[in-house]
């Protein structure tokens, strides 16, 4: 396995086991699958999750937040271009990370702020 693949791998059984206790949605989703919380390993075990879209995201709406996270969140949409917008819950420190890669690429193209 390449380095890269193992510590994807990490990555994903350690969010799927924090979703797995901290997210309302995730946890009644495991449970009603019959997984524990070390259940997904790998991308390869992904699948035995179902497919996560648009509208199941609004059908669910908070209860995709992380309990932990809850009270430092805001929400935000999209546009609504495909026909109706997207609400989603996001944080200042996700935001302002956001922000300083979209300024740094701009830079690499020459563009200032203010351009």
């Amino acid at each position: 396995m390449s380095e890269l693949a193992a510590v994807t791998d990490r990555a994903i059984a350690a969010l799927a086991a924090h979703a797995s206790l901290d997210v309302p949605f995730w946890r009644e989703h495991f449970a009603s699958k019959g997984l524990a919380p070390n259940a997904i390993r790998t991308a390869a075990d992904l699948p035995r999750l179902g497919v996560m879209d648009k509208p199941l995201i609004r059908r669910e709406g908070r209860r995709l937040v992380a309990d932990s996270m809850s009270k430092r969140l805001f929400t935000l949409a999209t546009g609504g271009s495909g026909g109706e917008p997207l609400v989603f819950w996001t944080d200042k420190v996700r935001e302002a990370s956001q922000l300083a890669c979209k300024l740094r690429a701009r830079a690499w193209w020459g563009i200032r702020i203010g351009d």
